[in-house]
C-alpha cells in the first residue's frame, strides 16, 4: 500500500522545523557531501519551514509510521536586508520518496504561502532561488528564469532563479449610484 502525504508547515514549531532539518541534513550532507556547517543560516528562525509527511501502514501488522519525507523553507524579504522579494530554498525529498512528485507539491505550497502574504502584506509576489545547474529545468517548470551569470554556492556551481506569481488584487469602480463595488481580477 502506498503512503498518502500531507504538508504542514509553520515558522515557530520546534518539532516540525527538527524534522525539517533532519530532512536536510540527510540530503545536503549525508548524501551530496555538503558541509554541515554551510546547511543552516541565520533565518532559520524567521522562515517558513514546510514539511511533508508520509503516514504508512504496515499491511501485516496494520501499524501506521508518519514521518517527515521532504521540506523546503520560505523567506519574506523582512529576512534579508535590502532584499525586496521572497526566496525559495532548501528544497529536499529523500530519496525513497523521490518518485511520488513531492518536490512538486512543495514548491506549490509555497507559493500559496507567499500569494497569501504577498495580499496581506501589499508587496509583489517575486521570488528568487538559488539552484542547482542539474535541477534549474524542474523550476523552469514553475515559471522561474534563470539569470544568465553562475556561481559557486555552498561547494556546487548554481544558478538565480526568478519568478513572479499573480498576485489577485481589487479593482474599485464606481456604479451608477456612486457605490463602490469590489471585483476581483482573475
Amino acid at each position: 500500500m502506498s503512503p498518502t502525504f500531507h504538508i504542514v508547515h509553520a515558522r515557530a514549531d520546534p518539532q516540525i522545523i527538527a524534522e525539517c532539518h533532519r530532512i536536510r541534513e540527510q540530503v545536503f550532507h549525508v548524501e551530496q557531501k555538503f558541509p554541515l556547517d554551510t546547511e543552516f543560516d541565520e533565518v532559520e528562525n524567521v522562515a517558513m519551514h514546510f514539511l511533508v509527511r508520509a503516514t504508512d501502514t504496515d499491511p501485516t501488522t496494520g501499524e501506521t509510521t508518519v514521518k517527515g519525507v521532504g521540506t523546503i523553507r520560505g523567506t519574506s524579504p523582512d529576512a534579508y536586508p535590502g532584499k525586496t522579494c521572497y526566496k525559495l530554498s532548501r528544497l529536499a525529498v529523500l530519496a525513497d520518496y523521490r518518485e511520488h512528485k513531492l518536490g512538486r507539491r512543495l514548491v506549490e505550497s509555497l507559493h500559496e504561502w507567499i500569494v497569501e502574504d504577498a495580499i496581506a502584506t501589499n508587496r509583489p509576489a517575486v521570488i528568487e532561488a538559488h539552484s542547482q545547474l542539474p535541477v534549474i529545468g524542474f523550476y523552469k517548470k514553475f515559471g522561474y528564469i534563470p539569470e544568465a551569470r553562475l556561481f559557486h554556492f555552498q561547494y556546487s556551481v548554481s544558478q538565480i532563479l526568478t519568478s513572479e506569481r499573480f498576485v489577485p488584487f481589487l479593482l474599485c469602480r464606481a456604479s451608477n449610484s456612486m457605490k463602490m463595488e469590489l471585483l476581483t481580477k482573475t
